[in-house]
């Protein structure tokens, strides 16, 4: 889909200056010709403009955004406004203008007699492929405002998991960039001014001497340090890119300490909150096992969901092939046995998710409280290293003068 600016007459001779998304030129101007608006220009645009004109809003809508508007639209569809009426006043409050143009255009496709969930699908990039297969059921079963409700309960959940997550990371991040920035400006800048008192001295100490060759190194190969750095850098994520490197990187990430704990955690909460409001909104189960896949960041995990499809495919129960992957808790297996024997699957996986959130915050919680402290030590000591090989040739050369 492309987005057209374009000016023109409407009806009453008022002037237009809008945006239109269609696919080709030819649709967006049989659109407004649908519109009832007399054009007078019309081009392609890569980016809009906001109305002050200085700033540019690109063509992306965010996760609060896609939420405020699915539970709008819930809200207004359980009052009993019809669904075209109900875009149509949406579309004309959306402060993000890409949005409200995509807004309009499904409000156009529905009015022309397309079924919402379809129209939904020229919009891959704003509405997901869980979003889609929940609006279709929706639909289907008369139930579109209960499915858009649970909706936007799932991707706030999502972006609450996501955040609690990038929290955990950010702290300790901030912490050892300030280290290093500390260390380098001491051995750039510091230490070489320093240690021009003890050029004479012959018995440096041993602390002194990895100072002195680390600010040399600074100094002198700064630029093979960079450019050493981002070719490791660019290496690194073109093998993490390949079918091998992602597999041995996301088994060594589930591998670490408390955050390799903390990244199955928050996968485990995703795959059974989302997979329950699936089950719930009617998608059947081999449809639902393979969308809820794409929800999990961790590659292992995410192979072990698909293998667990294809078994059930072939008349497996859910719990056995996730059984024999390894990578679920016995807990969870168990909630999801008992879940399908008694025929309660959905609100199982429903406890199990709301379980796992709770673990996630205080895992989040341990891993800050255990995080933070390091990475303070570890400045400290970078710190007091530095500073020790500065001042034991001083008090070297002070005892030698005494004595």
């Amino acid at each position: 889909m492309a987005v057209f600016e374009y000016k023109g007459l409407d009806k009453s001779g008022r002037f237009l200056k809008d945006f239109v998304e269609a696919e080709n030129i030819k649709t967006a101007k049989q659109i407004l010709k649908k519109k009832g608006i007399y054009l007078q220009e019309i081009e392609i645009q890569t980016h809009y403009k906001k109305d002050s004109g200085s700033l540019f809003q690109s063509q992306k809508v965010n996760t609060k955004e896609l939420a405020v508007f699915t539970r709008l639209l819930a809200s207004l569809l359980r009052a009993g406004v019809p669904l075209v009426e109900a875009l149509d006043a949406i579309s004309q409050q959306m402060p993000n203008p890409y949005f409200c143009s995509s807004v309009a255009n499904l409000k156009d496709q529905v009015n022309e007699g397309k079924p919402f969930y379809i129209a939904l699908k020229e919009y891959p990039l704003i509405f997901d492929l869980i979003y889609v297969s929940l609006c279709e059921s929706g639909e289907a079963s008369g139930t579109l405002d209960n499915i858009l409700e649970q909706i936007a309960d799932l991707m706030e959940k999502r972006a609450s998991v996501k955040n609690k997550v990038l929290t955990a990371l950010f702290y300790p991040m901030i912490l050892f960039v300030i280290a290093i920035t500390v260390m380098i400006v001491l051995c750039v800048y510091v230490i070489p001014n320093l240690m021009e008192l003890f050029e004479n001295v012959e018995d440096l100490p041993w602390m002194t001497k990895v100072t002195l060759a680390l600010s040399n190194f600074l100094i002198n190969y700064w630029i093979v340090l960079i450019v050493s750095f981002f070719t490791g850098l660019y290496l690194f994520l073109k093998w993490k890119k390949t079918k091998r490197g992602k597999s041995l990187w996301d088994k060594l990430i589930l591998s670490i300490p408390v955050f390799g704990r903390l990244i199955r955690t928050a996968d485990i909460a995703m795959f059974s909150k989302t997979l329950s409001v699936l089950l719930k909104g009617g998608v059947p189960v081999l449809k639902s096992m393979d969308i809820v896949k794409n929800v999990l960041s961790n590659n292992l995990i995410k192979q072990a969901v698909e293998r667990a499809r294809e078994n059930i495919k072939e008349g497996e129960p859910i719990v056995e092939p996730l059984m024999r992957s390894g990578q679920f808790p016995p807990v969870v297996l168990q909630m999801i046995r008992v879940g399908e024997k008694t025929g309660e699957l959905e609100n199982m996986l429903d406890q199990v998710g709301q379980s796992y959130d709770r673990q996630v915050e205080m895992e989040v919680s341990a891993l800050t409280a255990l995080l933070g402290p390091i990475m303070i030590l570890f400045m400290a000591g970078i710190i007091v290293f530095i500073l020790l090989s500065a001042l034991l040739p001083m008090l070297g050369s002070f005892d030698a003068l005494s004595g």
